[in-house]
């Protein structure tokens, strides 16, 4: 092996090392250190940091420390920059304070003297301890640049190692054609439950899969006769028939997957995914369920209806590549393991890795080449598919020449985008077709929908405006991190990103803290949602009993929504952080502007 690849090795330890079992005991005692009885400690701090430089210094340094570290820094970070905030707000205090008793004379005054010493030696404290948490927040900066570059070093070695080209494993290959017998052996090689035998297990998973395929068949013949008698296909698309229709298409697969599956994990006497014949029947059942997935992505009552020329013309062929592509993911989660999506942690030297990673290229490849020739396709998201396929092509190059680690980062890399934007479709597709039903439609269980959230058919649109946009806000939001997440190798950008997300930053003044303000968001929704379902729910329960006039009716629910909407937004400006007492400003001028002549103007507002 060369040299290069026993470097790499260390991104596969089987054991943690030795600088990663010291960073997990610091980062177990970080929370008592760092914020004892709620005051941050900055010496300890210090201490702490102190240790983790020294040990950044280790050549043998892995990923997996890096990463512990990292998290415990930004602890420390987040909690040497709330003591710096504070420390300055409270010296800014004291400076007020001491700024007209600094010339005070103790013999004229000896009471207030008295008093000025103390604020001044507190505020000679404050201004210590500003310095201590400036130091440490420096320091944890630092240390966090410093992390950085040591995993962008560990991430550059990993994607630039060249192992074994196309050429020599297929030299290889008779020896390890030589050796499949026995990984064979040694993957049947089972711990079983007492009282079973590799015999009775056999038989057990033989009667088992039979029983399963015949139930599925079944199943799936006395559907299409009852979908026959409905119409079948040439009958107008139904919602009953959304999932159902590939559901039973498939029973067959998903019933035998599942029944190989249970009779495997109740005769083990360790079960795991990490047994090869527990991966196989997993397999079937995974591979049964991305085919009923496929049908309904690609029926007529799904978001590819949308797409023009798709249906009917297309969708047999872009089924057969997707159901394909599908196949290869099965096998790879089959032959790679657990962690076949996270290809990183998959040794180079794993038996069919390349193998897997050239096919699952190829399979995405053939669904890029094709989409371009549906009419709804044809001059959309080029960028994406060309960017996908030039990716592609170059991790079939760099497989070919040995550089199975940046092939596997590549294909992964588009594999895992590729799922993301299905999911992020179909999301926003099912977000907008519930919206748009209960916005537009006029059956009775829309209107019941309705009358349950709060929302009459007139404003129901504005209504479920502000939820609709904070859910597609939540899913882009999502995606985003997603994607950063899966194309960051060295790990370094989605860190950060988390950091300035959880930790926030200054602007001028103003700390923004983005988790603040997401959770108001939400908090605000909910609330709005909330006060729409009381709001109805106290017209039909009170207000029909006591106030008979429609109109008064309407005039009170009115009010109690625009009193709900203001407590609504003010709890979620809180939430997100924003500092309300500016607000008695624009209070004290609403007041003043009633108080001169608005009265009618809010009369009519309020009676709508």
């Amino acid at each position: 092996m060369t040299e290069g690849s026993s470097t790499i090795h260390r991104f596969y330890p089987r054991w943690p090392s030795i600088p990663t079992l010291l960073a997990l005991v610091l980062f177990a005692a970080t929370p008592s250190l760092a914020q004892e009885d709620s005051v941050f400690d900055p010496i300890a701090a210090s201490g702490q940091l102190d240790q983790l430089r020294d040990q950044l210094g280790v050549e043998t340094v892995d990923s997996q420390f890096l990463t512990t570290a990292r998290s415990m820094v930004a602890i420390l970070d987040g909690a040497a920059a709330v003591c710096l905030q504070e420390a300055t707000t409270e010296r800014e205090r004291l400076e007020t304070r001491f700024e007209p008793l600094k010339d005070v004379d103790a013999d004229v005054a000896p009471a207030v003297f008295d008093q000025r010493n103390e604020i001044r030696k507190l505020l000679d404290e404050v201004i210590a301890r500003q310095a201590q948490c400036n130091s440490t927040k420096d320091y944890t900066q630092e240390l966090l640049t410093r992390i950085s570059a040591r995993q962008n070093q560990l991430s550059q070695q990993y994607l630039s190692n060249r192992g074994k080209s196309v050429l020599a494993l297929f030299s290889e290959l008779p020896q390890r054609i030589k050796s499949w017998p026995a990984r064979i052996r040694g993957s049947v090689d089972l711990i079983l439950n007492e009282g079973v035998t590799p015999f009775l297990l056999f038989w057990l998973l033989i009667i088992a899969g039979s029983v399963a395929a015949i139930l599925g068949l079944f199943f799936r013949q006395r559907f299409n006769n009852w979908f026959a008698a409905a119409g079948g296909s040439d009958a107008p698309a139904q919602m009953k028939y959304l999932f159902p229709k590939p559901l039973a298409q498939y029973s067959p697969l998903l019933f035998e997957g599942l029944a190989l599956f249970a009779v495997l994990m109740l005769s083990l006497n360790e079960p795991s995914l990490q047994f090869s014949v527990v991966r196989i029947a997993a397999g079937i059942f995974l591979y049964g369920l991305g085919c009923v997935v496929i049908d309904w992505a690609t029926g007529p009552l799904s978001p590819s209806a949308r797409v023009k020329g798709l249906i009917p013309d297309h969708v047999a062929p872009l089924r057969l590549r997707l159901r394909l592509f599908t196949l290869t993911l099965v096998a790879s989660f089959v032959v790679l393991g657990t962690k076949w999506l996270a290809i990183r942690n998959v040794d180079p030297d794993v038996s069919g890795r390349a193998t897997m990673i050239f096919l699952v290229a190829v399979s995405l490849l053939s669904i890029l080449a094709y989409i371009r020739r549906i009419p709804g396709v044809q001059g959309r998201i080029r960028l994406i598919r060309y960017s996908g396929a030039i990716a592609l092509v170059v991790g079939i190059f760099s497989l070919l020449l040995g550089y199975q680690n940046f092939a596997g980062y590549l294909v992964h890399g588009v594999t895992r985008t590729g799922l993301a934007l299905a999911v992020l479709w179909i999301l926003l597709w099912v977000v907008f077709a519930a919206f748009d039903y209960l916005m537009n439609e006029e059956t009775a269980t829309a209107a019941h929908w309705r009358s349950n959230l709060g929302v009459s058919a007139r404003a129901s649109r504005t209504g479920f405006g502000v939820v609709q946009l904070v859910a597609d806000l939540v899913i882009w939001i999502s995606f985003v991190v997603y994607i950063i997440y899966v194309w960051d190798e060295a790990g370094t950008t989605l860190e950060s990103l988390v950091d300035l997300v959880v930790l926030g930053g200054t602007v001028g003044n103003i700390q923004l803290v983005p988790l603040d303000i997401i959770g108001g968001m939400l908090v605000f929704a909910a609330l709005i949602v909330v006060i729409g379902w009381t709001k109805r729910w106290i017209d039909r329960r009170w207000l029909q009993h006591i106030v008979t006039e429609r109109g008064a009716r309407e005039a009170l629910t009115t009010l109690f929504g625009y009193v709900g909407f203001i407590l609504a937004l003010l709890i979620g400006l809180t939430q997100a952080g924003v500092d309300l007492g500016g607000l008695v400003w624009v209070s004290s001028a609403l007041a003043l502007g009633l108080g001169f002549g608005m009265q009618e103007i809010a009369n009519n507002f309020v009676s709508g």
